[in-house]
């Protein structure tokens, strides 16, 4: 069954030519980071990106996940990358504050230490990043072994989505609220997929919810396609759909993920359209956009195959 088959990409005409200056995170200095944190797997990686990081003291694991990803997809860095993975896997929570196995809170450093925030701001997208990336560290780096060693942990990981999965095939981003982000059911959906391949490489057996969590997930998020306006809904909220508009910078972000996750692998001229759009409305904003927001354009640029605006080096 093709993921998305029913939808059918808008037509579209003339070209975009816009220069803007981007941060392409080619070859980066060593972190000089300072103080608290100095030497955490986190950190380091952090420290790579030391110029446009808002924090030191302070870290969401979703976020640091996408700049081990930059890194692991630009060649560089793989130690660095294994070692924030094996910290990833030893800070997990059995259980955490609400009783589920598998989660992984954000962290902070108080008088040099690490210590858990008790929160995080997501599940279904913190686990489906984390497995994203676990399947190109093992892709990329050929380190299968790491992969079988860790498989009950990345077992409960995934686990940690499918618990969240509503009636209407989408998954919560926390257990206290309704609320369906596009964002982080790609996400999700990406993370599952990527757990089938990591299976495989663990030489280990398919749980019998991965093929049909997968297939009702993919088809609860084409239901929030809208044909009229050319996107996803961007959330759903107490079964309220909030719709979005290629205008609005967020929302059309957001669409994004549908993109590099492989929503729209079975209709190329639909992922094409998206990425024209996005570049049409925002390219020019790219350069000065906050640094999550950039790699996630990078990233989904390389993806797609298609370059849109000229972009340099920032140092």
């Amino acid at each position: 069954m093709s993921l998305i088959t029913c939808l059918k990409p808008n037509k579209f005409k003339g070209s975009l030519l816009i220069i803007s200056a981007l941060a392409a995170f080619s070859l980066l200095p060593l972190p000089s980071v300072k103080g608290a944190g100095r030497g955490h797997p986190a950190v380091t990686l952090m420290g790579y990106y030391e110029k446009e990081w808002p924090r030191m003291d302070f870290f969401e694991p979703h976020a640091v996940s996408l700049l081990a990803l930059n890194e692991l997809e630009n060649g560089r860095h793989f130690k660095e990358v294994k070692d924030f993975l094996k910290w990833y896997l030893s800070h997990l929570n059995y259980p955490d504050k609400h009783g589920l196995t598998g989660t992984i809170y954000d962290y902070e450093f108080k008088w040099e230490k690490e210590q858990a925030t008790r929160k995080y701001s997501s599940i279904n997208a913190y686990a489906g990043r984390f497995l994203y990336l676990l399947a190109r560290y093992a892709e990329i780096t050929g380190d299968k072994a790491f992969i079988a060693k860790n498989i009950q942990k990345i077992n409960d990981i995934a686990y940690t989505i499918v618990v969240q999965l509503g009636k209407d095939g989408l998954t919560r981003s926390l257990p206290t609220i309704d609320l369906k982000r596009l964002a982080d059911n790609c996400e999700a959906y990406g993370g599952l997929k990527a757990y089938g391949r990591l299976l495989v490489y663990a030489k280990a057996k398919t749980p019998p919810f991965l093929a049909s969590a997968l297939e009702g997930l993919a088809a609860a998020i084409a239901k929030l396609y809208s044909p009229e306006k050319n996107t996803f809904a961007q959330s759903v909220l107490d079964g309220r759909t909030k719709a979005a508009s290629w205008d609005d910078y967020h929302p059309a972000l957001a669409q994004l993920y549908a993109v590099f996750y492989g929503l729209l692998d079975g209709d190329p001229a639909l992922a094409e359209n998206f990425w024209y759009n996005f570049n049409l409305a925002h390219a020019e904003k790219m350069d000065k956009a906050a640094l999550a927001e950039k790699l996630l354009y990078l990233l989904t640029e390389k993806k797609a195959g298609v370059r849109y605006i000229e972009h340099t080096i920032l140092k």
